[in-house]
This record gives C-alpha cells, sequence and structure tokens, in this order.
C-alpha cells in the first residue's frame, strides 16, 4: 500500500510538473501573441493616420479647386459685362475662402492663413466694387480691378 501511495505521490508530482511547464509555455505563447498583435494595431495605427492624411489633402484640394472654379466665374463674369452675376460670384468667393481658412486653419501655417487673409481682403475689395460702381467699362480698369498684369 505503501508503494501505491507513493506511485500515486510521484504521479501527481509529475502532473504538477507538467501542469508547470503547460502554464509557463502558454504564458510565453501569450506574451508573443501579445506582442504581435501590438506591433500590428501600431501598423494599423499608422496606416489609419496617413489615409486620414491622404483624406484631409484631397479635400483640401477638392475645395482650392471649387474655389478657383469660382474665381474663374468671376472673371469671365466681369469681362462679360455680367454685373449681377459678377457680385455673386465675388460673394461666393469671399464666402468660400473664409470657409476653407476656418475649416482647415488648424493644418496651415502662418504663411498661408496670411496669404488666405489676404486674398479675402483683395476680393471683399473687389465684390464691393462692383457691388457699388458695377463693372468697369474698359479693360485696363477690369485689370486693375482683378489685379492681372496688363499686357
Amino acid at each position: 500500500m505503501l508503494y501505491v501511495a507513493h506511485r500515486i505521490m510521484e504521479c501527481g508530482a509529475s502532473l504538477m510538473d507538467w501542469l508547470s511547464w503547460a502554464g509557463n509555455l502558454a504564458s510565453i505563447a501569450g506574451l508573443v501573441v501579445t506582442a504581435f498583435a501590438l506591433h500590428y494595431a501600431k501598423t494599423a495605427s499608422q496606416a489609419a493616420r496617413a489615409a486620414t492624411r491622404a483624406v484631409r489633402k484631397a479635400n483640401a484640394s477638392e475645395a482650392l479647386d471649387r474655389i478657383g472654379h469660382t474665381a474663374n466665374l468671376l472673371q469671365g463674369c466681369v469681362e462679360n459685362d455680367q454685373k449681377q452675376e459678377a457680385v455673386v460670384r465675388a460673394r461666393d468667393l469671399v464666402s468660400d475662402v473664409s470657409h476653407y481658412k476656418l475649416r482647415y486653419d488648424r493644418f496651415l501655417d502662418a504663411t498661408s492663413k496670411s496669404r488666405l487673409d489676404e486674398a479675402r481682403g483683395q476680393i471683399s475689395v473687389i465684390s464691393r466694387s462692383l457691388a457699388t460702381k458695377g463693372i468697369p467699362a474698359t479693360a485696363n480698369e477690369k485689370n486693375r480691378l482683378s489685379r492681372r498684369p496688363q499686357h
């Protein structure tokens, strides 16, 4: 009977050793899996930030394209003596530039902000001039209004 009890104790000890080793291996495997998961999460986070920057850049570019389109429409209205349409386009342009600056303010450097403020100021002057004085009569006056170089 003593022998059987001794064997049971021996098996219990080796079973405990085996379970201890299995637990240690499981802990190591868990640590490795966690390290890989952390690495992939970091990579995914970087990819998400890059995608966000790309979308923001595309949106900003699209907004600038719309502003350029409105500026071209304003110029065409002035060249074709369409006062009411020119006044509306000038107001649209002031609004678009202001909206752009507000929307992208935290992403713009000081120089870009200054240029946008300057452009908005110039467009406001043009808008007021068109609304109060109308469209200039001569090509030189139109060029001066839009500050284009004269040829």
